[in-house]
């Protein structure tokens, strides 16, 4: 699991490249639709997360939009 020595470490990182650690955005791919899941990255300082959609078909795809909808509209930016 992620935590806070982790990013710290990968922000100390970039900065030892010579590139400013605030301008850097940090999200997360295949993210779980859960809202203590993506609370948890945004105490981390994550400001994207990308859910993941079943590679199965149309209709997996269209079940698992709309389970996220209520997760997605907690977070939704107007």
């Amino acid at each position: 699991s992620l935590d806070l020595e982790t990013v710290d470490r990968a922000l100390a990182a970039v900065e030892e490249a010579g590139r400013d650690p605030d301008t850097l955005e940090l999200g997360v791919f295949g993210c779980p639709a859960d809202q203590r899941v993506i609370d948890d990255y945004a105490a981390l300082g994550f400001t994207r997360c990308v859910l993941g959609v079943p590679p199965t078909g149309e209709d997996d795809a269209r079940r698992a939009l709309d389970q996220y909808a209520d997760v997605v509209a907690a977070y939704a930016l107007d």
